[in-house]
């Protein structure tokens, strides 16, 4: 791990990630609970269900039955607020690792940039409530997925040139690029959410499956390197 001759600070490559991502799964958990009930096809339900709500119902300001949502919304926001700044440190630091040519150089610091920019869209998805301003949370959710899936890309390729990193993290990463463009395909050319209950079931699932599949994917390669340097 010599390669890199910039100074990297090892809290935000190493520890801020993994104690901001396990929160950020922490608080969005919580958010769920006190979410006060509804999906777009079962109004009147009175909890959060896993399979029907999208992550982004938590933070409306009402909830689909009507309820005042101030705590569940509060709390989301929150979450996103933090994991999105502990992938934004990652991605500042991580960069720093490759440095071994130009071309290396560039690949990674492109790469961060379009972190960086998703985590931007993963917290416009906070400050834009759905039931408020729904264009721009879908656009914010819409772009946070294929910002990452290019930022995921990129590490991959920059991952598996650099010899002496394990392939194990550019294979978490590509693995996490290929979900995440199915899903990318999945919403613009599957069905609407609202025609089906099994429609609204694989969208929902589908897109808590790929954000906790991109949290481990970042948890894990930020474990994988604290070994590697240490």
């Amino acid at each position: 791990m010599n390669q890199h001759s910039t100074k990297i600070n090892h809290f935000f490559l190493l520890q801020f990630p993994q104690i901001g991502l396990v929160v950020f799964l922490i608080l969005l958990l919580i958010a769920a609970i006190l979410y006060p009930g509804g999906t777009i096809l079962e109004e009147q339900l009175q909890v959060y269900s896993f399979s029907y709500n999208f992550l982004s119902d938590m933070g409306r300001t009402y909830a689909i039955n009507g309820t005042v949502n101030f705590l569940s919304s509060s709390i989301f926001l929150l979450a996103l607020l933090i994991g999105a700044l502990s992938i934004i440190g990652f991605y500042i630091e991580v960069q720093k690792l490759f440095t071994a040519s130009p071309s290396l150089r560039k690949l990674a610091q492109v790469g961060s940039v379009f972190g960086i920019m998703g985590c931007i869209a993963l917290i416009g998805v906070g400050f834009t409530p759905v039931n408020l301003y729904r264009d721009l949370d879908v656009d914010c959710a819409n772009w946070l997925f294929r910002l990452f899936f290019i930022a995921s890309l990129l590490y991959s390729i920059a991952i598996f040139r650099r010899k002496d990193l394990p392939n194990q993290l550019a294979i978490g990463y590509l693995v996490f690029s290929l979900f995440i463009i199915s899903y990318i395909l999945l919403n613009a050319l599957g069905p609407s959410p609202d025609e089906s209950m099994t429609m609204l079931a694989i969208k929902v699932i589908a897109q808590k499956s790929i954000l906790v599949c991109f949290v481990v994917a970042i948890y894990f390669q930020s474990r994988g390197l604290h070994k590697l340097i240490k």
